[in-house]
């Protein structure tokens, strides 16, 4: 059978080892570790108990949580019942999150315990929100709740078949969801991102960026941001495994404990375990720090890479590959000193609207200072005002209740980005402005 050209179609069409860890975590001190096959039937069961609470194909439902596995099983389910949807960022405030639960219609939220006074005063303010399901309870909740796992309860009940049929009439130019932008320059704005959209980003960058089914994943960048999701819908149909750290004040411990191949990075991480590499050598002894500078200034070179650098990186990153930066401007000098130290930096381009990615640097092909080559498939020019074009599978579908903006920045086929920037000879991309 052809693979189906959907989220979830693509998700179970993959064929992958059952009996490999997909999800891992700690919860209570314990850990907690999901195998492909019990990944697998989580979502089926989740996406069912969806059906059986009377969730209906393209109505929205609502994520309010931590990263966790129910997270992504939630994601998962949610498009597998022919549904949209819609995270909701943890940080926003209360008025925020009623604004992203209104304006795209929720009629149900997944939220973890954490959030359950938020859920239940969005619930008196939008009567249109008839469904609330929490996660993590642990079965104790209040009423007007179901939990995530009586959801998987009703879900077992039903023939999974009946999931087949759903997903097989699912569309690849159908809604897959609806992610809002951050709104620091007005309104936020609900951009459509469709299953096409999606599944062909997927693919672009795993054409260029050689992800392994080994390769374990740390994610602590909130999955509510379209980059941290679209690398766990790349991992998933991958058939890599994912591990959750406790937050960001834990993720040095958590890369020591789940020794991840490979790690997404924002610049401010990046800088900041800069700093506290080059304070751990300033405190060293003088030979140390003479012999660090010798193997980063020699771009470090065997024998001071295995008696130097490599204590360095297993202390620091263990397990470490590779890293990728996105989100704003890497500081070159920053890339340079991990490249040196022997774990590439990789700097891609990308916006919410593009499904994340339109550019990337890639380990043959690494120039420092840009953000890189366009991904298979997608097309990036620069106008007579140096604003970067993009064209794609990838480009979203447009902006949720908005025409006229979607109008404006939906031109011929081209996204108009409000992003200035130049490509080199070769084809390599540099931001230089909004």
């Amino acid at each position: 059978m052809n693979e189906r050209l959907t989220i979830p179609g693509a998700f179970f069409d993959s064929k992958k080892d059952k009996t490999l860890p997909a999800l891992s975590a700690r919860a209570s001190g314990k850990a907690i570790v999901i195998k492909r096959g019990e990944f697998e039937e989580k979502v089926k069961r989740l996406a069912l108990g969806l059906v059986s609470l009377g969730i209906k194909p393209f109505e929205t439902v609502a994520i309010l949580s931590e990263n966790s596995p129910e997270w992504i099983i939630s994601d998962l389910a949610i498009s597998g019942a022919r549904a949209i949807s819609v995270p909701v960022y943890t940080t926003l405030g209360q008025e925020e999150k009623l604004f992203i639960l209104r304006d795209s219609k929720c009629v149900a939220l997944i939220f973890s315990t954490h959030y359950r006074k938020s859920a239940l005063a969005a619930a008196k303010e939008i009567p249109s929100l008839r469904v609330l399901i929490e996660t993590g309870s642990n079965g104790k909740t209040e009423k007007g709740i179901i939990t995530f796992e009586e959801v998987e309860r009703l879900g077992a009940a039903r023939d999974p078949v009946e999931l087949e049929e759903i997903i097989n009439t699912i569309k690849e130019d159908d809604v897959f969801s609806i992610i809002y932008s951050s709104g620091t320059t007005g309104r936020s704005k609900g951009v459509v991102i469709t299953h096409k959209n999606l599944l062909s980003n997927v693919k672009s960058v795993l054409e260029v960026i050689d992800i392994t089914s080994s390769d374990l994943y740390l994610s602590y960048l909130p999955l509510s941001h379209v980059f941290e999701r679209m690398i766990h819908h790349l991992l998933v149909y991958r058939g890599a495994p994912i591990a959750y750290s406790r937050g960001f004040a834990y993720v040095g411990a958590d890369i020591a404990e789940f020794t991840p191949a490979f790690l997404i990075g924002v610049p401010f991480f990046l800088d900041r375990a800069k700093h506290k590499i080059l304070s751990s050598v300033q405190e060293s002894g003088i030979l140390k720090r003479l012999l660090f500078n010798l193997a980063m200034k020699l771009n470090r070179g065997f024998l001071l890479d295995s008696l130097v650098l490599e204590k360095i990186r297993e202390k620091a990153f263990p397990g470490v590959k590779l890293l990728i930066s996105g989100g704003a401007a890497l500081n070159p000098e920053t890339a340079s000193f991990f490249i040196n130290l022997g774990i590439p930096v990789l700097q891609g381009y990308g916006l919410t609207e593009t499904s994340t990615v339109v550019t990337v640097n890639t380990p043959e092909g690494n120039r420092l200072g840009t953000v890189g080559m366009p991904v298979p498939g997608v097309e990036v020019k620069i106008n007579p005002d140096k604003e970067i074009l993009v064209k794609g599978p990838n480009v979203m579908k447009g902006y949720l209740n908005m025409p006229e903006l979607t109008a404006e920045v939906l031109r011929d086929g081209w996204f108009y980005t409000g992003d200035t920037g130049h490509l080199d000879r070769d084809g390599y991309l540099s931001i230089t402005g909004r």
